[in-house]
């Protein structure tokens, strides 16, 4: 899992929206993750072991997992620094 969460954050931090001062910005993740903002799911898309965790594959389309919504909204995302 933890090669998972480095993964993600070296992802996540392609994405110049989602950095500053050379940190990532939790909230700022969850907040375009909790709109299904069209660049973050495009980014996450494109990393296949990603792409595996946070989506489920559904005849051909993939479809965001609603636990990844649910623990945003909570808060409870890992934290990513």
């Amino acid at each position: 899992m933890q090669n998972l969460l480095e993964e993600l954050i070296q992802l996540l931090s392609e994405d110049e929206r989602l950095v500053s001062e050379g940190k990532l910005l939790k909230n700022k993740v969850i907040e375009l993750a909790l709109n299904m903002d069209a660049g973050l799911i495009k980014l996450l898309l494109k990393n296949e072991p990603i792409k595996r965790h946070f989506f489920a594959e559904i005849g051909r389309e993939n479809v965001l997992r609603s636990t990844v919504r649910k623990k945003a909204k909570k808060n409870r995302l890992p934290s990513i620094h």
